[in-house]
């Protein structure tokens, strides 16, 4: 079992969603305000995707933690500065299956974007998103090397369907 500080993470999560929006809000309006401007679209694009590899562990994490509280009926009424603590499964049936569901999304994403810069953030989201399991101690190091292999066969099936 791994001790978790729910109130913690949910603050967490809470700070990265508005920044995510704002960065995607600025690349919009780059884009749509003039195509010269292209050295700026890209340096916004750029800060896009090195922002997303940077919460890749959060998201992860908080993911497999939301889930398995939600579906076991743990919510809590944690609000910011107080102190939950949890007690989380290892290798629960809840975050397998959560983790199969990014693996599908991630692979369908990679199967539909041209984008070769996008198709290489995918692919590093989902390899983050399966190490953050582990390194928090939410899959055993077994558990994490069969997603890996489900992960192979997925972005495998991608890669034939794209081309």
């Amino acid at each position: 079992m791994t001790t978790v500080e729910v109130s913690t993470l949910q603050h967490g999560l809470s700070l990265v969603e508005p920044a995510e929006r704002a960065l995607n809000e600025a690349l919009r309006i780059l884009k749509a305000g003039a195509a010269d401007h292209e050295g700026a679209i890209e340096a916004v694009d750029s800060a896009r995707l090195a922002y997303h590899q940077a919460c890749v562990g959060l998201f992860g994490f908080v993911q497999g933690i939301v889930a398995q509280a939600v579906l076991a009926g743990q919510q809590s009424a944690a609000t910011p500065g107080d102190t939950v603590m949890r007690n989380i499964e290892v290798d629960s049936g809840v975050t397998i299956q959560r983790a199969r569901e990014e693996i599908a999304s991630s692979a369908a994403m990679i199967r539909d974007n041209t984008d070769e810069l996008k198709r290489v953030a995918d692919v590093m989201y989902i390899n983050g998103y399966l190490m953050s399991l582990q390194e928090h101690g939410l899959v055993s190091l077994h558990v994490l090397e069969q997603l890996r292999v489900e992960r192979d066969r997925a972005f495998a099936g991608s890669e034939e369907a794209r081309d």
